[in-house]
């Protein structure tokens, strides 16, 4: 029977909020407010209880959430931090600033399970960090820059002035909290400097062809060609060298360039193929890779240190 009086209970939050009455849920039930009184001393108990269970729900979701390995690291923090049951999650917003009105010391247990469960939270951030998942933060200030947001969800000023449940509530706060609010640029920007590196290998290339094709500068379309390569080449090579070694780049550029010339010469000027030309090749390849793999290695073991001497 308290099973039956909890999910009525339930059941009339959500079509009233917490404002419902024993005489309510007895009606409900088909039953006295005698038989409630056998099982539940009040209204407040009932509330009580309810709280209890919504939070055992919420610690075994989490539970499960956490040991999911299908999941993210980011995914993981988020979905935990917006973890509401089922049959909470399309309440209205307003029913906790109700429940602080009405049943203060029952929304004190939920606020205070809001304040002290962060160790899943916690464990799986740091676990981002260490990964390189998330970037490093304060996270006692995450933590209270949520509550915060979640605590002025509870004023009753925000409450009436908004119709989002408390899963849509949660969701926008996570939202905000890991993505901010400013437009993302697009990734590839990061990685301009190889995009510059391939058009100044190309380019350097489609010169070195084109010299080819001038004989001697006695061909003028090809000599004003091999001349326009060139210096595309050379201003996205500069390019290159804002973000990349000059070393590194420059090996890279010049290796590749050699390597796609012997091909086109081996394919469209009949140039001759031999052992030591292929031998050449692949070592040109190796220590293009090497020092690729070289200059990543140097600058995140420079990035390392340089944020530990700023912390």
């Amino acid at each position: 029977m308290k099973e039956r009086i909890t999910q009525e209970a339930i059941f009339l939050i959500q079509q009233k909020g917490v404002s419902f009455t024993i005489s309510d849920l007895a009606k409900n039930l088909g039953t006295s407010k005698r038989t409630m009184y056998q099982h539940f001393s009040s209204k407040d108990d009932i509330i009580d209880s309810i709280i209890e269970n919504l939070i055992l729900q919420i610690k075994n979701k989490e539970e499960e959430i956490f040991h999911d390995e299908s999941l993210s690291l980011p995914e993981k923090i988020t979905q935990v931090l917006i973890c509401v049951p089922e049959e909470f999650s399309t309440m209205d917003i307003r029913l906790l600033a109700d429940l602080k009105r009405l049943h203060y010391n029952q929304w004190v247990k939920i606020d205070d399970f809001l304040k002290q469960e962060w160790d899943l939270v916690v464990k799986l951030m740091e676990e981002g960090i260490e990964t390189g998942v998330i970037r490093e933060i304060n996270l006692q200030l995450f933590v209270e820059l949520y509550l915060g947001a979640i605590n002025q969800i509870y004023q009753p000023n925000f409450s009436l002035n908004t119709k989002l449940t408390m899963s849509e509530i949660l969701k926008s706060v996570m939202d905000i909290l890991l993505n901010g609010i400013s437009i993302k640029k697009i990734r590839w920007r990061k990685d301009l400097h190889w995009i510059y590196l391939c058009l100044a290998i190309l380019f350097e290339v489609a010169g070195t062809t084109s010299m080819k094709l001038s004989d001697g500068f006695t061909k003028v379309i090809p000599s004003v060609l091999l001349i326009l390569f060139y210096i595309c080449s050379l201003c996205f090579l500069t390019l290159t060298l804002k973000s990349l070694e000059v070393s590194i780049a420059y090996a890279i550029w010049s290796g590749m360039g050699i390597i796609i010339i012997t091909l086109i010469g081996f394919m469209y000027f009949n140039e001759s193929v031999s052992l030591l030309k292929i031998v050449a090749i692949a070592l040109i390849i190796i220590g293009v890779v090497t020092l690729n793999m070289t200059g990543e290695k140097e600058a995140n073991t420079s990035k390392s240190t340089l944020e530990e001497h700023t912390r």
